[in-house]
C-alpha cells in the first residue's frame, strides 16, 4: 500500500467496501424481511424478539458513522491535492458545494422512489413509523436520510477546511457536546419543532417534513474525519497506527456512557442485559451510539491493515465496492427493494441473508465495470462524483 500524500489509502476504500457490505444488510432486511428498528431519541427503543435480530441490527450501526467520518478524510484528501495543484479556495469549495447538492437530489429523488417501491404495502395501508417517530405525523413528503445529510455535512465542512487538524477536532467536539446538551427532554418528543430545528437537530417529523438525519450531530463525524484525515496526511503509519488503540478506547469509552445511561446515552439500559447494552439511541446519534459505531469501524480498520496483501484477492470485491460507493448505494436500493416485491410470502431474517448475498453478486460485476469507467474519465467528469 502507497501512503504517499497524492495516492488513495485502499486501506480506506476497503473499510468502505465492508460499510457498503454491511449496510446490504440492512436494507435486504428491510426490504426483503419487512424487519427494520427505529431507535429515536423520544421514544422508547425497540424490543428485539431474538440476539440474531439485535445482531443484524447492531452491525449496521458501523454505516452512517463510517459514511460520515470516511466522507471527511476524502474531503482532507482532496482538499490538499488540489491546493498543491493550484486550486483556490474557492474553486475546491464550488466542487464541494456541486457534489454535495448532488448527494441532496439522489436521495430525494432516486433514493426515495427506491423506499416507496420496496415499502408500498405500508405505504398503501398506512402503517410505518407513526408511533415511532417524534414530532406530529402526516404525509411525508420531504425526507432527509443519509445521502441528504452527508451532502448537507460535506457543502458546510468544505468551508471550514483550513482550520487545521487539532481547531478542525475541537470543533467536532464541540459540536457533538451541543447536541447531546440542547436535545429535549423526551417528554417534548411529540411537540411541533421549526424546520430549522428539525433540520440541525431534533430528528422526527412535522407534517411532510421527515428528517431522519439531523445536520448537526453528524457534521461532527464529518469534522472528526477531516481531521483525521490531516493526521494521516501528516504521518500516515502513525495515524493508521492509531486505529487499534482508539477503537479499543472508543468502545470502552462506549460501555461507560452506555452502563451510565445519562448524558450522551439518550435511553438509560432497559436491564442489565448484554442486549440491553448494545441497545442504542440512533436518531439522531448519541454519543453512545457514534463510540460504538467509530470504534467499531477502527477495530475493523486495523484487521483491514493486517490483512493488506489480501486485498488483491478475496478482498478485491471491497475494493472495488468502497471505490464505486454511490453508485453501488442506488443500485442497492433498487435490487433490494425488487427483491422485496417478488420475495414470496413472509420472510424471516434468515431466509433474508441469501437474498443479500445474491444482491452482492449481481452488484459485484456492475460496479466493478463502472469503478473502471470512471477511472477512464477526466477529473472534471460529472461521472466521477459517482
Amino acid at each position: 500500500m502507497s501512503t504517499s500524500q497524492g495516492q488513495r489509502l485502499e486501506a480506506l476504500d476497503a473499510l468502505r467496501g465492508l460499510i457498503m457490505v454491511v449496510m446490504a444488510i440492512d436494507h435486504a432486511a428491510l426490504f426483503v424481511a419487512g424487519q427494520h428498528y427505529a431507535e429515536f431519541w423520544g421514544t422508547p427503543l425497540p424490543v428485539y424478539p431474538h440476539a440474531f435480530g439485535l445482531f443484524t441490527r447492531v452491525i449496521s450501526h458501523l454505516c452512517a458513522p463510517g459514511f460520515f467520518f470516511l466522507m471527511g478524510v476524502g474531503m482532507h484528501f482532496f482538499w490538499a491535492s488540489r491546493r498543491e495543484r493550484g486550486w483556490s479556495e474557492g474553486e475546491i469549495a464550488r466542487h464541494f458545494a456541486v457534489r454535495g447538492g448532488v448527494l441532496v437530489l439522489v436521495d430525494l429523488f432516486i433514493i426515495t422512489p427506491a423506499f416507496i417501491l420496496g415499502m408500498w404495502e405500508q405505504f398503501a395501508s398506512g402503517e410505518g413509523l407513526a408511533d415511532v417517530i417524534p414530532g406530529i405525523s402526516g404525509e411525508p413528503m420531504l425526507v432527509v436520510n443519509v445521502l441528504a445529510t452527508l451532502g448537507l455535512s460535506m457543502i458546510v465542512s468544505a468551508l471550514l477546511m483550513r482550520l487545521g487538524t487539532k481547531a478542525t477536532a475541537f470543533l467536532a467536539l464541540a459540536i457533538l457536546l451541543a447536541c447531546q446538551a440542547l436535545l429535549p427532554d423526551a417528554s417534548e418528543a411529540f411537540r411541533t419543532e421549526s424546520f430549522l430545528s428539525r433540520l440541525l437537530l431534533v430528528a422526527g417529523q412535522d407534517g411532510f417534513l421527515v428528517v431522519n438525519y439531523p445536520l448537526l450531530p453528524w457534521l461532527s463525524v464529518c469534522l472528526f474525519g477531516v481531521a483525521y484525515g490531516g493526521a494521516l496526511r501528516a504521518n500516515a503509519a502513525t495515524g493508521l497506527k492509531a486505529a487499534l488503540p482508539a477503537g479499543v478506547a472508543m468502545l470502552l469509552l462506549f460501555l461507560v456512557v452506555r452502563i451510565a445511561g445519562g448524558f450522551g446515552a439518550h435511553h438509560p439500559m432497559s436491564d442489565e442485559s448484554w442486549m440491553a447494552l448494545l441497545e442504542v439511541t440512533k436518531y439522531p446519534p448519541s454519543i453512545a451510539f457514534l463510540l460504538l459505531g467509530l470504534g467499531g469501524n477502527a477495530l475493523f480498520l486495523s484487521i483491514i491493515l493486517g490483512m493488506q496483501k489480501h486485498l488483491e484477492g478475496p478482498g478485491r470485491a471491497l475494493l472495488v465496492f468502497g471505490r464505486s460507493a454511490l453508485f453501488f448505494y442506488v443500485l442497492h436500493m433498487y435490487i433490494y427493494a425488487i427483491f422485496g416485491r417478488l420475495y414470496p410470502g413472509e420472510t424471516s431474517l434468515l431466509g433474508m441473508y441469501p437474498a443479500w448475498f445474491v444482491g452482492l453478486v449481481i452488484l459485484y460485476p456492475l460496479c466493478k465495470k463502472y469503478d473502471e469507467f470512471k477511472r477512464g474519465t477526466g477529473e472534471a467528469s460529472i461521472w466521477r462524483l459517482f
